[in-house]
């Protein structure tokens, strides 16, 4: 049928956008998260040392990602687990409370562990092998130039308009609409 797109078309397209979630939401994360770490009892650089300590996390996940994922789990699954954790660690930076001070810094340190550790990690590395599967024998080079380049960007405009909607509408606004773009 004319005009119709096949279905690694498809998968392709949704990989792609994938990727511009999961790295915008990731970039806005990691912009605004040591900024508001004070809100949640905890210092900027405490907050620092949490988000390499999980990012150390995810590292080791990836080096044996086959092993402890691949081989179990479609990559499909991977990357609906990994947004559903990535959604749970933005949902948990929405404050109930909007008293400075009040959230617990359990909370963020739940966050920063969803987000870092296995969300970001697991989803994003599962989107760029169904990518890299999608394409097939296309030439995979300028397909996974053009991922790279589309999740640079949003890595770019992500925490900006982040940045903005947080001055102007708040905290809860922002991580909200990460909880749903997640």
């Amino acid at each position: 049928e004319r005009g119709a797109c096949s279905a690694s078309t498809q998968v392709l397209v949704a990989g792609l956008a994938l990727n511009l979630l999961t790295r915008g939401v990731i970039g806005a994360f990691e912009t605004l998260t040591t900024q508001l770490a004070p809100q949640f009892g905890i210092s900027a650089t405490d907050a620092g040392m949490i988000v390499s300590l999980c990012g150390t996390v995810g590292v080791v996940q990836l080096l044996y990602f086959k092993a402890l994922y691949s081989s179990r789990w479609s990559d499909s699954n991977l990357i609906l687990a990994g947004l559903t954790v990535m959604a749970a660690g933005c949902a948990a930076m929405i404050r109930l409370a909007p008293e400075a001070g009040t959230a617990s810094p359990w909370k963020l340190i739940a966050a920063i562990f969803c987000v870092y550790a296995f969300g970001y990690p697991i989803g994003n590395t599962a989107a760029l092998g169904l990518f890299s599967k999608a394409a097939g024998s296309a030439p995979q080079g300028l397909l996974l130039g053009i991922f790279g380049m589309a999740g640079s960007g949003a890595r770019v405009v992500f925490p900006i308009v982040s940045g903005a909607v947080a001055e102007y509408y708040g905290q809860n606004a922002l991580f909200s609409g990460l909880t749903v773009v997640s």
